[in-house]
């Protein structure tokens, strides 16, 4: 009889209970972690939540309060059920801007319809308003990065392209389907979307699922509430320095109720400890959701220096892998960490993930539309560029991009076809 041993080692990662705790508090927005922190302290006897003598008392679930950053320094404004969203949308407007900017804003916020959809083009309202269209396009861009999401679009497939660009969990043809294959998501074709993506159907299926699942229009109209929002954190140029501070009130301490303590201890010690291993899972998890998200700040604000002190027009390439890279993070907990998550700056209450830019090649998606809508802006009335010339074009300006990719960012800037074009001309 032979008996053969072999020794094998493997490397498996364990997420205990604790840590898979401490990963849904951390990505929690605000509102949502003071709901969660309101059922555990309904609950769990022994919590309570550590008064601030600092602050006003307040409602936890429906009101809150924001330092206003909009020219009334002396007051505050709030986000609540009882601001429109037309009304929202103004407030949104960042304070640094000239004249003609905030009109050019205004005006595109009047020409929004009721879902939010925004139906003139950059080329419409820079010949009404009679500026360049670059500038035109500029507004437009800064406007669909407010909340909520939709604004500005132009069609509810516009949207949908949206939603996805800002979702890093979408499936990775979803855009595709999108801009390609509409009639055939309807029919829900299968076997051909299969073949001409070499995808599993399983993979496909998920496509279409997740594309059908996604709403249509903005979750309210422009007549409608506004969205509630209250920022994790806030970051603010003081003279020379970029402060960040976390917002105590989005991420309010708990502390054990010494009372209820001492009731448990003579009464019932396996409850007791219970609630006390509880308590301790909280705390760790909120000091975590703290330490992460002041870290991720910490970083933006290393890489995106410029924005806090010269506004969107200096937004540097930055991705999730980036961040997560620098601080030894995992890219899922760094998405985690700032998904549905607010900061208050200069220039308003912004998402976090506006901050993250992808690159192409050297330059931002932001930069490359401004690149096009001016180029456009001096063709060749009579002769109009067709996207393959723009392809030459901005290759000649050291930004290689497909063809595909510049009739993207000029459906998004609104601008029609070269043939169109010179039927409009």
């Amino acid at each position: 009889m032979n008996l053969n041993y072999s020794l094998q080692t493997s490397l498996s990662q364990q997420i205990t209970p604790q840590v898979i705790q401490h990963l849904a508090i951390l990505q929690l927005p605000a509102i949502e972690l003071q709901q969660l922190l309101q059922e555990k302290i309904m609950e769990n006897p022994l919590l309570d939540f550590v008064e601030n003598p600092i602050e006003k008392p307040y409602d936890w679930l429906h009101t809150a309060s924001v330092k206003s950053i909009r020219g009334r320094s002396n007051s505050e404004f709030h986000f609540t059920s009882k601001t429109l969203t037309r009304e929202f949308l103004y407030e949104q407007i960042p304070v640094f801007l000239s004249a003609q900017q905030k009109t050019i804003f205004h005006y595109c916020i009047e020409s929004l319809d009721e879902r939010l959809f925004l139906k003139d083009t950059p080329a419409q309202i820079a010949e009404h308003l009679r500026i360049p269209i670059e500038e035109a396009s500029e507004i437009i861009s800064c406007l669909r990065k407010f909340e909520p999401t939709g604004v500005g679009a132009t069609d509810f497939i516009d949207f949908l392209k949206m939603q996805i660009e800002n979702d890093e969990d979408a499936p990775k043809l979803a855009l595709e389907f999108i801009q390609f294959e509409l009639n055939a998501i309807a029919k829900t074709d299968i076997r051909s979307l299969c073949t001409k993506y070499n995808r599993d159907t399983s993979d496909v299926v998920e496509i279409i699922n997740y594309i059908k699942q996604l709403p249509r229009t903005p979750v309210v109209t422009l007549h409608e509430p506004a969205p509630y929002i209250m920022p994790d954190a806030s970051i603010k140029k003081v003279d020379h320095t970029i402060l960040i501070e976390l917002n105590d009130r989005a991420t309010p301490s708990i502390k054990l109720h010494n009372v209820y303590v001492e009731l448990l201890k003579q009464e019932d010690q396996s409850y007791l400890q219970k609630c006390l291993r509880e308590y301790t899972t909280l705390v760790t998890g909120i000091d975590f959701r703290k330490k992460t998200l002041y870290a991720i700040l910490d970083y933006i604000v290393l890489t995106q220096f410029s924005y806090f002190e010269n506004g969107c027009k200096t937004l540097k390439p930055m991705g999730l892998k980036d961040v997560a890279q620098h601080l030894q993070l995992n890219e899922s907990t760094i998405s985690r960490a700032i998904k549905g998550k607010y900061i208050e700056t200069d220039y308003g209450i912004i998402p976090i993930q506006d901050l993250f830019v992808k690159s192409v090649g050297n330059s931002t998606p932001e930069s490359i539309s401004k690149v096009i809508a001016k180029i456009i802006s001096t063709e060749p009335k009579e002769k109009p560029y067709s996207d393959q010339q723009l392809v030459h074009l901005l290759q000649a300006q050291n930004i290689d991009i497909s063809r595909r990719t510049i009739t993207k960012y000029r459906e998004q800037l609104g601008i029609p076809s070269s043939k169109k074009r010179l039927f409009l001309s």
